[in-house]
């Protein structure tokens, strides 16, 4: 079954960050990145600390992005960071995630241990304006170059979900939809239906 991760961005949200993150976990999602980059560490850590309340209540999986302490402070086992953070640092994770954009940082990750990667941007998306999306093949290229699990990220929505078929991928990260979505119960059954 193909995962489906939410990688968040509480600007998206406003002040009704934390009330979105309770309905995406309450819509069933595998997963929550708590990406938020512009955060301090320690508003990082103030936010973390609500959001893995709420992950715990439903179950749900939590991934630290960026900020190591503080997923060492609130024993959070999954961490994710950038090709370029994960080459410079030694992290000690269970799980640990990197962002990858090219097939040549895919195999280096995984030589220095990374547990998946996520590689992108695959479609379209305001996130990245003005950058050309890699498109399919540049997923499907990844998912062959590696053996560890690969998760496609970037302008992933219920429309264009069904065209990452048949890529390899383990599953898909989704920023904006998720974060703006009225309904993620729904959205996320869509999408999960969708890359099989």
């Amino acid at each position: 079954m193909c995962e489906i991760i939410c990688v968040t961005q509480s600007t998206l949200c406003g002040d009704k960050f934390l009330n979105q993150i309770e309905k995406i976990c309450m819509g069933g999602i595998d997963r929550i990145i708590l990406r938020e980059k512009h955060l301090s560490a320690s508003e990082y850590f103030g936010l973390a600390y609500e959001v893995k309340s709420i992950c715990n209540k439903y179950n749900t999986a939590l991934t630290i992005h960026k900020f190591y302490d503080t997923a060492l402070k609130l024993d959070v086992k999954s961490f994710h960071c950038s090709y370029v953070d994960f080459k410079e640092n030694k992290y000690n994770s269970e799980i640990t995630g990197v962002s990858v954009h090219s097939v040549s940082e895919a195999v280096q990750s995984e030589s220095l241990g990374a547990s998946y990667i996520t590689a992108g941007h695959i479609f379209e998306t305001q996130c990245k304006a003005g950058l050309a999306p890699r498109g399919t093949d540049f997923i499907r290229d990844i998912c062959h170059s590696v053996e560890i699990p690969v998760y496609a990220i970037g302008g992933i929505n219920s429309d264009n979900a069904k065209l990452l078929k048949n890529t390899g991928i383990s599953g898909i990260c989704v920023m904006s939809s998720l974060m703006k979505s009225e309904n993620p119960e729904i959205l996320i059954k869509n999408l999960r239906a969708n890359p099989e």
